[in-house]
């Protein structure tokens, strides 16, 4: 799993356990396997060093899990929000609604 760039492992460990906290450890996606499916598959750096690939995914369920999550970008003590590439995807919705 790549990190995002300018975060520590431990700090990203962090981030990871909080999103759990809100949405629960079953809609944390962090393995490589999980998130090549959020890549985008119409990039034209496919496999090259300029392709954005995500370090993780998080499937909130409700729209206050998703205010907690982007809050917690915004106000914690970790890298602003532009500094990490985060798909937030509702449950069920077939495409990313809210990117990071």
């Amino acid at each position: 799993m790549p990190l995002p760039p300018g975060v520590s492992a431990r700090d990203f460990q962090t981030v990871l356990r909080q999103f759990e906290s809100v949405v629960g450890k079953e809609w944390v996606f962090s393995s490589d396997e999980d998130v090549e499916l959020y890549r985008d598959s119409y990039s034209p750096f496919w496999h090259e060093p300029e392709d954005p690939v995500p370090s993780a995914a998080v499937s909130p369920d409700s729209v206050e899990q998703v205010q907690q999550i982007v809050r917690g970008f915004r106000c914690g003590p970790s890298p602003p929000a532009r500094t990490w590439r985060t798909a937030v995807r509702r449950r069920g919705s077939p495409a990313p609604w809210c990117s990071i």
